[in-house]
């Protein structure tokens, strides 16, 4: 198993623009080693095309890893990442710190929905820059999409100022996001389902 983080010269993640490597990190029992790196920071300056090309040259270093987690991926990043497969991850600190919580992460996901699963939901505007959505139906599906599947596309590509979640309980995926800084959330849980609320922490580029 392995997974990229985007570290910078302290060894602490950081976004993508800033100096920094890519470090591949093995899983070998009960601990992650080093398997391999490269230095990297994403310029402005080349332009779109420019970025994409250095995004592809990331990807070809990172060969058969599909698990990447920096700061924040966002952007050209994010996109180019998340059309060859790619799991993502936003997270602050030391990888030594966080690798274990996004492989468990990833095993909570489960495959493709096949045929009689629940649609994907999709986010709706409720008013101007505030969003609704309902995870319910697919929570309690034993197959199908994941809230992770369902939510991240929206997450990533979409400006909003609050986003209202109905689920029966808290993604631990969401729970990281929060605890990261990426998003402002509350979590206020009923007797019947639970409604996370979520804000961005700060303005992106998409």
């Amino acid at each position: 198993m392995e997974i990229a983080a985007f570290v910078g010269e302290n060894g602490i993640t950081a976004d993508l623009f800033d100096k920094g490597r890519i470090v591949v990190y093995q899983k070998t029992r009960d601990s992650w080693a080093e398997a391999r790196e490269m230095e990297f920071q994403l310029d402005h300056a080349l332009g779109i095309k420019g970025m994409r090309l250095q995004m592809q040259d990331a990807i070809s270093f990172l060969d058969q890893c599909r698990s990447f987690v920096a700061r924040t991926v966002c952007g050209i990043a994010y996109l180019e990442l998340d059309k060859k497969g790619f799991d993502t991850w936003e997270s602050t600190g030391h990888p030594a710190e966080f690798l274990d919580s996004i492989l468990r992460n990833q095993e909570e996901e489960v495959g493709s929905p096949g045929v009689g699963t629940p649609s994907r939901p999709y986010p709706v505007e409720v008013a101007p820059g505030r969003y609704r959505v309902s995870i319910k139906e697919i929570q309690e599906s034993p197959q199908g999409y994941t809230s992770k599947q369902a939510l991240q596309p929206f997450l990533r590509s979409q400006r909003f100022d609050r986003l209202e979640i109905e689920c029966i309980h808290v993604p631990p995926w969401i729970e990281a996001e929060i605890a990261s800084g990426a998003y402002g959330g509350e979590v206020n849980k009923g007797p019947a389902e639970t409604i996370i609320s979520l804000t961005r922490s700060g303005e992106k580029d998409f």
